[in-house]
């Protein structure tokens, strides 16, 4: 899967001190909140094609993601080649598999196809029993200020966000950033779940609902039948509380109206499903 060029500063990957990795090439840049480089590299005299990731953010935890991995058993997990003790970086070897955009732009296939088997996989993570930490608090989790509502003419969502706020929190292992791009495909099934990093015990419903957030410039998700096809794979296998899923959405659309400040059609379509949502 080609991965982008150069899009931001990072650390120099070559200064980084490894173990037993030895660093070849870099191939390319994904696009990720931490830094991390597409390369190739030597493992135990082999060459493998690898990603790895380095904690650039002051609140990365990847000695977590790291213990999360070796606790989890799914067919679909990133194999760690190595990873540093003070949770500094983490290679793990490429895994086969595209993204659903990219199957998408390049066949013929219907994006509604994917999403039973999509919705599916959440609902096995969260069906996992592991003793591990409650996911790392983020903003998402919040209803934004009413001066945030207001700049971005959203102000309509505050009564709505109060009176309809679930009553209680639904807690399982959660993937805590389960969506497209961290997710490959390979003959139409999951084939690797990326970026374990914001996993541990949370809030289901909130997990759902970021799953099917329709994110800028995403050309998929944007139907109710997709995400009642979702929703119809994740009931396959495990329960949720469908009023609270729609809850979180609204919530999350709600922050992510910011995102892309210059993309105006992504902010119109998320005011309009705003309105028309808490109108209800």
């Amino acid at each position: 899967m080609q991965q982008p060029q150069k899009w931001k500063e990072t650390i120099d990957p070559f200064s980084i001190k490894f173990n037993n990795f030895k660093l070849l090439e870099i191939l390319g840049y994904p696009h990720a909140r931490n830094d991390v480089f597409h390369c190739l590299g030597e493992v135990n005299g082999n060459k493998e094609y690898c990603f790895i990731k380095y904690a650039s953010k002051a609140d990365s935890n990847l000695l977590k993601e790291f213990k999360i991995i070796n606790k989890l058993n799914f067919k679909f997990l990133p194999e760690i080649i190595e990873y540093n003790k003070e949770g500094k970086y983490i290679v793990t070897k490429e895994m086969q598999g595209e993204r659903l955009s990219e199957i998408l732009q390049n066949t013929n296939k219907k994006s509604v196809e994917f999403m039973f088997v999509y919705g599916k996989t959440l609902a096995e993570i969260h069906k996992t029993q592991v003793d591990c930490e409650d996911v790392q608090h983020r903003k998402f989790f919040d209803i934004p200020t009413q001066e945030y509502l207001e700049n971005n003419e959203i102000s309509f969502t505050n009564d709505f966000l109060i009176k309809n706020k679930p009553t209680k929190i639904n807690k399982c292992f959660c993937h805590g950033d389960f969506h497209y791009a961290n997710i490959l495909w390979k003959d139409e099934k999951i084939s690797a779940v990326l970026d374990w990093e914001l996993s541990g015990i949370g809030n289901k419903e909130f997990d759902i609902a970021w799953a099917i957030i329709n994110r800028p410039s995403q050309k998929f998700l944007k139907t109710e039948r997709e995400i009642k096809e979702f929703l119809r794979g994740y009931k396959s296998l495990n329960k949720c509380n469908i009023k609270y899923v729609k809850y979180y959405i609204i919530l999350i659309y709600c922050h992510f109206i910011s995102v892309d400040k210059n993309n105006q059609k992504y902010k119109d379509f998320v005011k309009k499903y705003l309105k028309r949502k808490c109108a209800k």
